[in-house]
């Protein structure tokens, strides 16, 4: 499946992050993409996120839910990793190809599952279209504005949701709510400098101006 937009983070971002956006599957709702980091110089495995089109009620601007299966993290935040392998159990390395021993395979996320062994998903945050400046004074770029939440508080938000639709009273509700609300508050912002695709999201019913050429190379 080939990809219809790309971009990464800019050079001076706090973290570095490529988003790649695949063609649309028929007969699928929403988009899926992938968020690569690399962290001290190393890259981590691909995150498969599926993003779904919304419009603001107030404003009647468009923007991208993203959903995703949510990653365990180990009590010092960090990813914990499994070895890779297919359906059928092999062992797979970082090129997909079958190994004989997991100490060959390539390493990938273990995810957070319920009591039935599902994977869970959540909702880790948005992504934008940005014409403007902070002033709202236009500008001749166009670039993506991500918002992304860290898995535990993803995580937490989920069984904050499941304690709002269980609550036992009126007043246990508004209290899980508050709360729902406050953690939804929480995520940081990367801007994303578009590589390819503007024309995609045009497609789409977003103004899109004269493409960012400051996004760092992608590794």
């Amino acid at each position: 499946m080939s990809n219809v937009l790309t971009s990464s983070s800019f050079k001076n971002s706090s973290r570095q992050i490529r988003l790649n956006i695949n063609e649309a599957a028929e007969g699928k709702d929403g988009l899926t993409a992938f968020l690569n980091e690399s962290v001290n110089g190393k890259a981590l495995p691909g995150h498969m996120v599926y993003l779904y089109l919304h419009q603001s009620p107030g404003t009647g601007e468009k923007f991208f839910g993203i959903s995703a299966p949510i990653r365990n993290v180990d009590a010092n935040g960090n990813y914990v990793m499994i070895p890779r392998q297919n359906a059928e159990g092999q062992y797979l390395s970082d090129k997909g190809e079958v190994v004989d021993d997991a100490s060959k395979a390539g390493k990938s996320y273990e995810f957070v599952k319920n009591k039935s062994g599902e994977v869970l998903y959540g909702n880790f945050g948005t992504l934008a279209v940005v014409n403007t400046k902070q002033d709202k004074t236009p500008t001749k770029q166009t670039f993506l504005s991500l918002r992304l939440m860290s898995d535990d508080n993803v995580l937490l938000l989920e069984r904050k949701r499941y304690q709002v639709e269980h609550a036992n009273t009126p007043e246990q509700k508004a209290g899980y709510e508050a709360q729902l609300i406050e953690l939804r508050k929480k995520g940081v912002f990367i801007n994303l400098g578009i590589n390819k695709g503007a024309d995609f999201l045009t497609k789409l019913g977003f103004e899109v101006r004269l493409e960012s050429k400051e996004a760092t190379p992608q590794p």
